[in-house]
Formats: structure tokens, C-alpha cells, sequence
């Protein structure tokens, strides 16, 4: 995994509090996991970058260990800023966590990754039905139950599923697995913050062909 923030230093100062790393993968291979930046800008402001790599597949207990990944990235990255361990959302003015999220649609009507379900959501998306996407979206799901990222906000997926797609513009989608909005951007404000930030632009990149996946911005 990889993080870069870029900035503009003709209009802001940018200072580096800590850079850290969790490996979750097998074994503590590092090819899942997250990584884990603060920064203070104009010597005022906290933000905090988060990057995660989380388990693939569909089912119950993919999507449970995903969630629990989520914990030990936080755990596992915790600031320096302050004598408490507390993960960098609860020191920081703003945090954004984003990655491949690998969070998949689930259609409860229909066996996770059965060829029924992956029927159902291919329909789904060749018929642009970005809110039953988003109804059934595992992440959405999650925020709402509470299962991890207690406290963080999502724009609507108003776009095609970013994966599973072939290496080629536009969205010809793997016809072995369920489209799902896997690429995700999150953003965390500390308390009385919450109108200081909006959204401006959420979309992914219909032209980008290294990857199965459509990053977003």
C-alpha cells in the first residue's frame, strides 16, 4: 500500500505529525492492512489520512472480519499526539479513511455469491439502479448498524460499481462476481465541526484501466 498527500505550499504550511502502519494480512503479511497519517496544517488544523486494504470475498464472515480489520488498523495505528492511546478520528479536526474497503453488495433474498445473486446485481446495475445499490451496499450497512467507523459519513454512491470490472474504460463488469462499490472514501469531524466540511465532488475514474477496480475522488 501507498500514501501520498499532496498539498499546495504557496497557500498552506503542511507539518507531519506521525506516520504509522498495521499489517492485517495472513501471517502479518503487509498485503492487507492500512496505513496512517496526521499532519497539522497552518500549525492550527489536525487532519488525519487513513489508507486500508481490507479481506476480499463475499459472506457473513468476510464481511465480519472486515469490520474487525477496521479496529485493529485504528488499534494498531493509534496517535502519539496524545498520553492515551486514541485512534487518530478522536484527536484529530477531520480524518478521511479510504481504500479498496472490499465491502460487496448483499441481496439477502439470495445466497452470498450464488449465480443467482451475481444475476440480481449485474441486473441491477445495467439498469442504473444506484439506490437499490446503495440500499444493499455492505459499508452503508455497516455505518448504519454500527459495526465499524462509528462516527463517519459517506457520500451516496451515485455512480456504477467500481468493481469488479475489466482492465478497459468505461464499466464492463467481471460476469463471475456481484458489482459492488468496493473503492470507498469516509470522512470523520470532531464535535461541532460537522459544517466545516462539504463535499464537493464524489465519482469515480470511468477512464482509468490498470485495475479491476475504479479508484474514486
Amino acid at each position: 500500500m501507498r500514501l501520498l498527500i499532496f498539498y499546495n505550499a504557496k497557500q498552506i504550511t503542511l507539518d507531519v505529525i506521525s506516520l504509522k502502519a498495521q499489517n492485517t494480512g495472513r501471517g502479518g503479511l503487509a498485503n492487507k492492512g492500512g496505513i496512517a497519517a496526521e499532519v497539522n496544517v497552518n500549525s492550527s488544523t489536525r487532519l488525519a489520512f487513513l489508507t486500508a486494504h481490507l479481506e476480499a470475498h463475499e459472506g457473513a464472515a468476510k464481511y465480519a472480519m472486515r469490520c474487525s480489520t477496521i479496529a485493529d488498523i485504528f488499534r494498531g495505528t493509534a496517535s502519539s499526539v496524545t498520553d492515551c492511546r486514541c485512534d487518530a478520528s478522536l484527536v484529530s479536526h477531520f480524518t478521511f479513511f479510504m481504500g479498496d474497503l472490499n465491502f460487496r453488495t448483499k441481496l439477502t433474498e439470495y445466497e452470498a455469491g450464488s449465480q443467482e445473486h451475481i444475476s440480481a446485481t449485474h441486473e441491477l446495475a445495467g439498469n442504473e439502479d444506484w439506490e437499490a445499490l446503495n440500499k444493499h451496499d455492505e459499508l452503508s450497512q455497516a455505518l448504519r448498524q454500527k459495526d465499524c467507523l462509528v462516527g463517519f459519513n459517506t457520500p451516496l454512491c451515485l455512480f456504477p460499481p467500481t468493481f469488479k470490472v475489466l482492465r478497459q474504460a468505461g464499466y464492463n463488469y467481471n460476469k463471475k462476481r456481484s458489482p459492488s462499490y468496493t473503492d470507498r472514501i469516509l470522512y470523520h469531524t470532531s464535535h461541532r465541526l460537522s459544517g466545516k466540511i462539504k463535499p464537493l465532488l464524489y465519482e469515480p475514474i470511468d477512464d482509468f484501466t490498470s485495475s479491476d477496480h475504479k479508484p474514486l475522488r
